[in-house]
């Protein structure tokens, strides 16, 4: 009998004990710096300290259940971002998949989300969450972005994250991603991202890169971390239709016991008409 022991592969003459024992003497820093010769996604700053990529992200095959509904979050501008995850009975998430749209507009986004639905999740019930801005009008001879949705069969929720502060509305959706990141479901993270693979579609590089240190806390003239965050494109649009879904997922939770209905939007996409106009 031959007996084989794989390595870690970032560090191929070392096994995962190894790593372990070195990241348990290390600070964060340290680990990006030394061990993972990572210096672009150094730790110092980061919101998401208790993402772990080995921990936290999956690759291969979609991580798809068809019997689940896909929620589906909307970000609205003229950068936007749609992100689909699974919110699984055990409370377990997973991000499946997320697409960036620059110089575009809701008609554009709403036709791409359409091909990628179809592509990826045909025939699912959708749960779709959307920013609260999208439903006021920027001007009175453009309507807002939400009505360019209904029209085509889709109803996202947003309900409960207006009737929180505006203030306090993104800290708290940090906070609940943050417990989500250092909590686990039967020996399973609470939450995890799945950065796609090699004969498959789907995936979240960018809300990954986001979360290993892109999305952060600014720095002062000094260097010092700074409690103000450093939104840039496209990390804080993957990260808010991440929160946006925290936040209203999190009141259909608390409502679970209440006869809470969740409202499904259309699942076959392809009887809509998309009006260029």
């Amino acid at each position: 009998m031959i007996k084989y022991r794989l390595h870690w592969s970032m560090h191929p003459h070392k096994d995962a004990d190894w790593y372990a024992a070195q990241c348990a003497r290390m600070s964060e820093d340290e680990v990006a710096r030394e061990l993972d010769i990572n210096y672009t996604l150094s730790v110092s700053g980061r919101v998401f300290t208790a993402y772990q990529p080995q921990r936290h992200e999956l690759a291969g095959a979609l991580p798809y259940n068809p019997q689940l509904p896909v929620w589906r979050i909307w970000d609205f501008g003229k950068t936007n971002a749609v992100l689909y995850g699974q919110l699984h009975p055990d409370g377990r998430r997973i991000l499946l998949h997320e697409r960036v749209l620059t110089d575009s507009g809701t008609v554009e986004q709403v036709r791409v989300a359409q091909e990628d639905s179809d592509q990826l999740f045909a025939g699912v019930a959708f749960h779709d969450v959307c920013d609260p801005a999208g439903t006021y009008a920027a001007t009175r001879d453009i309507k807002p972005e939400v009505d360019y949705l209904h029209e085509h069969g889709i109803y996202p929720e947003y309900q409960y994250i207006v009737s929180l502060p505006t203030v306090g509305r993104k800290r708290r959706g940090l906070e609940l991603v943050q417990n989500a990141l250092s909590q686990n479901v039967n020996d399973t993270p609470m939450l995890r991202v799945y950065t796609g693979g090699d004969e498959t579609i789907g995936g979240c590089p960018i809300l990954q890169a986001a979360m290993a240190g892109g999305y952060c806390y600014k720095k002062d003239a000094a260097g010092n971390v700074t409690d103000r965050l450093d939104e840039k494109h496209p990390y804080e649009d993957v990260v808010d239709c991440l929160l946006y879904w925290f936040l209203e997922s999190h009141r259909a939770a608390e409502l679970a016991d209440h006869h809470f209905e969740p409202v499904y939007s259309a699942g076959h996409w392809s009887t809509l008409v998309f009006d260029q106009d």
